[in-house]
């Protein structure tokens, strides 16, 4: 299920496999009311950012939607970490390299989605769609 929990906002395996959005709402929901102040501020953008990832990475359409709905959520928003250990690949690199169809062309649809940002090795979503075979992911970048 989803939780919030003291370091920050948590979305489960179950909430992002099973794609369930209502689950989702309910952990931001806890999540805000746990740290009502902190909601606002940047640390907000980045737990709900970093959680896009995560549903991105599993193909979790609703969630996702959920998520880019939230003030501040950053659709171009990159893997956290310290400098040398991120990989630099967005929501719609992740979506492009598992080949979800439907979540790209969703992402696709958001005014601000950087379609050719690169990861930290230079590769694109597009690149990487077509290295794994994804073709309908390749006509839609």
């Amino acid at each position: 299920m989803a939780q919030a929990a003291e370091d920050g906002l948590v979305l489960s395996a179950d909430v992002t496999q099973n794609d369930d959005d209502a689950a989702c709402r309910a952990a931001i929901e806890a999540w805000a009311s746990n740290d009502p102040a902190g909601c606002d501020t940047g640390i907000a953008r980045l737990e709900l950012s970093a959680a896009l990832l995560t549903a991105a990475d599993a193909g979790a359409i609703r969630v996702c939607g959920v998520l880019l709905g939230e003030q501040g959520t950053d659709i171009n928003y990159s893997d956290p970490g310290p400098a040398h250990e991120r990989l630099g690949q967005t929501a719609l690199f992740k979506a492009a390299w598992r080949g979800h169809v439907a979540l790209v062309a969703f992402l696709l649809r958001h005014p601000d989605v950087a379609v050719n940002q690169a990861e930290r090795v230079g590769k694109t979503p597009l690149y990487r769609a077509s290295a794994y075979g994804h073709a309908e992911v390749v006509s839609l970048l």
